[in-house]
């Protein structure tokens, strides 16, 4: 492994070391180009300078010229208006100031415009050593941080499984506990139940039993005090009944005699 990199790493310098020497050389045509070019162009911006300057040198000299004559003739051209206007020609040399001198006009002329001369260039130097060492690097890099990751990930996962299965069992067990605690109140309710019912009933067969007596003896009791209540009425009804026979025997005795 490291002879496969210590080839790669001589590779990639002598790679490296033509690209310079190539653009080195790139780079010095071109500012031979850009040199020749930047004089010829120097050279046409002066000619062009020169021509600019002998034209507008001249047209001066015309202007000038054309200015002195009508300087010159000034009066002359008045005299020929006042002349012309039907005026005394002796108006001009009386206050006249003669006919108006014009400035004329100029020609000018610019130096042909010229593109800025070029820049030279340089050579660039070949970073693809660099680069290729810093890819490598990059991927050393990122391998060992994809290992990392992984190995994190496979032991987050693992103790998640120890987590998850440790939750079952303890829930497994606690659902066991719930249904062996449910099962054990059903058994107990079910007895109490069982009992209490018994109870209940046992309870209840003895009030019903305590019941009737009560209802015999209160019947009993009625009956003995209906008893002797008839024996009473028909007592009554006796006295009644000799009380009145012995009134109606008492009525029809008169003064010691009986009336019939």
């Amino acid at each position: 492994m490291a002879n496969e990199f210590n080839q790669f790493m001589d590779f990639t310098k002598k790679v490296t070391a033509e690209n310079n020497t190539w653009s080195a050389q790139q780079a010095q045509k071109q500012m031979d180009f850009q040199r020749r070019e930047a004089e010829k162009v120097r050279d046409f911006n002066s000619f062009e300078a020169e021509l600019s300057r002998q034209f507008n040198r001249d047209e001066a000299k015309v202007n000038r010229d054309w200015q002195e004559m009508m300087s010159n003739s000034a009066h002359q051209r008045e005299v020929a208006d006042l002349k012309s206007a039907g005026l005394n020609p002796v108006l001009s040399a009386m206050g006249g100031n003669g006919a108006s001198v014009g400035s004329g006009a100029m020609a000018s002329s610019s130096g042909a415009s010229s593109s800025s001369s070029p820049q030279g260039s340089k050579g660039d130097t070949d970073m693809s050593a660099l680069q290729a060492l810093a890819g490598v690097a990059n991927a050393s890099i990122q391998s060992a941080t994809s290992v990392a990751n992984m190995q994190a990930q496979l032991a987050s996962q693992e103790r998640m499984a120890k987590y998850a299965a440790d939750s079952s069992l303890a829930a497994s067990q606690a659902i066991a506990g719930a249904n062996m605690y449910a099962s054990d109140n059903a058994y107990k309710s079910s007895i109490y139940g069982s009992d209490k019912s018994s109870s209940t009933s046992l309870a209840n067969s003895i009030l019903n039993s305590v019941n009737n007596l009560k209802t015999n003896s209160t019947n009993y009791k009625i009956a003995q005090l209906n008893n002797k209540t008839s024996k009473d009425n028909n007592l009554l009804t006796n006295i009644a009944d000799f009380v009145g026979t012995a009134i109606g025997t008492l009525g029809k005795i008169k003064f010691g005699k009986f009336v019939k």
